[in-house]
């Protein structure tokens, strides 16, 4: 995906917020191309700080689906009424 284009005004703190999850190690910095990139949304809180996120659509088009439904647990407790061990 082309990258969005970050307004001038926001490019200084996100450069800051970057960083600053390098250093957590939240993120780690890539310097070689990769097979899949998302683009980078960046909103900003009622405070004024930054919140970074992707934008995985295209991703989530490609990623391959199981073929088997997880049951949930709403879907199994009837069968576990009566049992002692689990």
């Amino acid at each position: 995906m082309p990258a969005r284009r970050i307004p001038l005004a926001v490019r200084s703190r996100l450069k800051t917020e970057l960083d600053r999850l390098t250093t957590l190690g939240v993120i780690t910095p890539v310097d070689e191309p990769t097979l899949w990139v998302s683009e980078i949304v960046i909103t900003q809180h009622m405070n004024g700080d930054l919140q970074i996120c992707i934008d995985p659509e295209e991703l989530n088009r490609a990623l391959q689906r199981e073929h088997y439904t997880l049951p949930v647990m709403d879907d199994c407790r009837h069968e576990l009424a009566q049992s002692r061990y689990f």
